[in-house]
């Protein structure tokens, strides 16, 4: 198919020593291997230390494997009897996914850096409302109550009110209803929960 194989191992403890100086773009492992690993084991051991896709090849379609297969970023799955066309199709999509993937991440990070170093106080939400980010200038404002395990729902933690004390509508809610942003009066107070 045009693809240099760079080595076949048969078992996990080999694959995991030749990748440090192989350096491939992409794995083909098969689920059953030789060794005390799997090659989910396997995969999982190769991504945390190296960030490389997988693509796995089996021939088990019980749910137990697949659910646990599926757990490792950047893999495809492939089912034994395999056609090369099925075999190109997982490879072009695993490096696809892992290529995207990365994209994102480097995005994802460059943004939280960005949000936590601008002055003024950002609060993130997920669309429903949960508090996923803050930045330190908000977490300053609302006296560091966000730290905590559990999510947290913006409302939990602040009221936007105007200056007579009354209730402005959270931005939250108005945007799971209508799909757009709101603008906030200038003149409006951020009331953190502890008053």
């Amino acid at each position: 198919m045009g693809y240099r194989v760079n080595g076949m191992y048969p078992s996990g403890e080999e694959a995991i020593r030749s990748i440090s100086t192989i350096r491939p773009d992409l794995i083909l492992m098969d689920i059953n291997l030789s060794g005390k690993m799997d090659g989910i084991e396997t995969a999982h051991l190769i991504q945390k230390r190296y960030n490389i896709p997988v693509v796995y090849l089996t021939g088990s379609t019980d749910t137990k494997t697949f659910e646990r297969a599926m757990i490792t970023d950047e893999c495809e799955y492939v089912v034994k009897p395999f056609s090369d066309d099925d075999l190109f199709i997982a490879i072009e999509m695993a490096y696809h996914k892992f290529t995207l993937h990365r994209t994102i991440k480097t995005k994802q990070k460059f943004l939280e850096k960005l949000i936590r170093n601008i002055s003024d106080s950002i609060i993130c939400t997920d669309s429903e409302g949960f508090i996923v980010m803050m930045n330190p200038a908000a977490e300053a404002l609302i006296a560091n109550q966000y730290k905590s395990a559990r999510k947290i729902h913006l409302r939990e933690l602040v009221t936007i009110i105007d200056e007579s004390g009354r209730e402005i509508e959270n931005p939250v809610d108005r945007i799971k209803i209508e799909m757009e942003g709101m603008d906030i009066p200038s003149d409006a107070i951020l009331k953190a929960a502890n008053g």
